[in-house]
């Protein structure tokens, strides 16, 4: 069986891989990500993981990563934790929202072009552990779902935006937009550049979530699940 569909196999029966070797390049686990991905579902847009130095030292890369997000990975604000890999991780992000296809590889560009809302991702992927950036990749970047609030136009400093993270009313993390790469857009810059080289791009309609502000927060047991945002306003999800 194909590594894709094995990933696929075991990501639709929510357990957990023992990594196979792969001697591959970053170019050809992407092309695997690609596969992977379309055995899930239908792509509508793009995330970004290792959006921030300290991360991206501890993995032994100098830049991010990106994933694909999935119409059968959006949930709503109550899910149920059967529906994941456990424990999952909370991301807490900033999603944009392309109304039209960027005009030009720029922040102004980015920010003219899209709507931004609070999201959270959860994460946790199919492989037991992630022995190299391969494998992270391949993976999806351990994307498992996402959470969009409401999307609005942006007319505040969005590096600047503040967040805090409530886990069944207990402080649990804060962090701001200057965490992810100094801007929540500069990881967007970043991907669209790197999908030019591949011959893809962001376009009309595309979700994209940037990386977390925060550190990944692992639950596995029941868990009301708040964010709050110094402009964006609140983000609830219940898992059960």
């Amino acid at each position: 069986m194909e590594l894709a569909e094995k990933l696929a196999e075991a990501f639709r029966e929510k357990r957990r891989i023992e990594p196979e070797e792969l001697e591959i390049s970053i170019e050809e686990a992407y092309e695997l990500q690609k596969r992977f991905a379309e055995k899930i579902g239908n792509q509508i847009g793009w995330k970004i993981g290792a959006s921030n130095e300290e991360v991206q030292k501890r993995l032994g890369i100098n830049e991010p990563v990106f994933g694909r997000i999935l119409k059968e990975t959006v949930i709503g604000r109550s899910a149920r934790l059967s529906d994941f890999i456990l424990p999952v991780g909370i991301e807490v992000e900033i999603a944009f929202k392309f109304h039209r296809d960027p005009p030009e590889m720029s922040l102004s560009g980015i920010m003219a072009s899209s709507k931004v809302a609070p999201a959270f991702e959860l994460i946790n992927g199919v492989f037991t552990e992630n022995p190299s950036i391969q494998h992270l990749i391949v993976s999806n970047v351990r994307h498992s779902g996402v959470l969009f609030g409401d999307f609005r136009r942006c007319n505040f400093p969005l590096e600047h935006e503040e967040v805090v993270l409530f886990i069944n009313g207990k402080e649990a993390g804060r962090g701001s937009g200057k965490n992810v790469l100094g801007h929540p857009a500069a990881p967007v810059l970043w991907l669209m550049e790197r999908l030019e080289r591949r011959g893809e791009r962001i376009r009309r309609g595309d979700l994209v979530i940037s990386g977390t502000m925060i550190p990944p927060v692992f639950v596995e047991e029941p868990s009301e699940i708040r964010a709050s945002y110094s402009n964006l306003g609140e983000l609830e999800l219940s898992l059960s």
